[in-house]
């Protein structure tokens, strides 16, 4: 199996070197962006990095899919094992297997150990006093001897506040719109969800890349389209559209302090019309920021919160400030610039 390494100015550039030293048989296993350097970001655009293979014998269009397919779920099984849904709780299992003085939460005036431990992760205060209320309420002010039995009840009280989002409709057109601040990291994952729903799903889909007030300069949204056969428009196109065709549109980040940028894509979504509105947020980014964003936003119709950038934030408890401060669900949560790359 060959594999190679190419360094492309752009889309057009990538998919013509691929295919001429591979040739139409190339399965791309990888695609990142690779920022220029020092001052040279000034002037320079990114370039793109495609990892790309080819199998020893020929293989037709057919194979080639099906070699995408082995490489996705590889990837997702692998998630799967080290990232659980209960990551956060997994964390207090851990943090709780420690040797180390556990302290009380003197500003809720408890006994119980399980304050001290939510705040170290994030949890914003009101939150902690929320998750207490729920936990005396339920099971008494006088907490369970082991920090481990504290921790099972409250991962009872956190599985049911958990909201789970509505799965996509196959029955009829859906369109899916990406929205969120500049460097949110929308186009990344919209490409992570487009590889599932079409390798994984084998759903018929389709993209739009549409401008708004800005133009939209997204480059790796139109490479994944053509890697994977996805029909793509750069603006609003329903020709290639039936009643079956799952559609994602990808929106250019706005400055969410800009009141007039969020009026001019609220206009926006009016005309398009769209099934569900996916608020995308950078999860890295101090959580106090991350309210302020989503008060920004919260003027649109906004069907969930998706956070990217997770493996840049170490405290995964910030994460439920927004569903227990919040009446949104959270849909995905995306890490690494990779493609098909963690999603969950």
């Amino acid at each position: 199996m060959e594999t190679v390494t190419i360094i492309a100015e752009n889309v057009a550039d990538a998919v013509a070197q691929i295919r001429a030293k591979l040739g139409p048989s190339a399965v791309v296993t990888n695609v990142r962006k690779i920022p220029a350097s020092g001052i040279t970001k000034l002037w320079q655009k990114p370039k793109i990095e495609v990892i790309a293979i080819k199998q020893d014998q020929p293989t037709n269009s057919d194979s080639s899919q099906q070699s995408e397919i082995a490489i996705l779920r590889q990837e997702l099984d692998f998630l799967k094992q080290t990232i659980s849904k209960n990551a956060i709780l997994d964390v207090l299992q851990d943090q709780a297997k420690s040797n180390q003085p556990q302290q009380t939460f003197s500003k809720t005036q408890t006994q119980w150990k399980i304050p001290r431990i939510l705040e170290d992760l994030g949890f914003m205060p009101g939150v902690i006093g929320l998750i207490m209320d729920r936990l005396e309420t339920t099971y008494g002010k006088d907490p369970p001897k082991l920090l481990s039995e504290e921790i099972l009840l409250l991962k009872q009280v956190l599985s049911k506040a958990w909201r789970t989002p509505e799965e996509f409709n196959t029955d009829s057109t859906q369109t899916h719109i990406f929205i969120g601040p500049m460097g949110s990291g929308k186009s990344v994952l919209l490409c992570k969800i487009l590889a599932r729903t079409v390798l994984c799903e084998s759903r018929k889909t389709g993209v739009w890349l549409m401008d708004t007030n800005t133009v939209n300069l997204s480059e790796i949204v139109p490479l994944y389209c053509e890697i994977l056969n996805v029909p793509f428009s750069r603006g609003k196109n329903e020709s290639f559209l039936d009643e079956q065709t799952i559609l994602l549109v990808d929106l250019p980040g706005v400055d969410w302090k800009d009141s007039n940028n969020i009026e001019f894509l609220n206009e926006t979504l009016k005309t398009l019309q769209p099934t569900s509105v996916h608020l995308v947020l950078n999860a890295s980014i101090e959580t106090r920021i991350l309210f302020a964003q989503l008060n920004a936003f919260s003027r649109l119709k906004i069907d969930d919160l998706n956070f990217t950038h997770i493996d840049e934030e170490p405290r995964w408890g910030k994460l439920w400030n927004f569903v227990l401060g919040t009446n949104f669900s959270i849909r995905w949560l995306s890490a690494g610039q990779n493609i098909p790359g963690q999603i969950f």
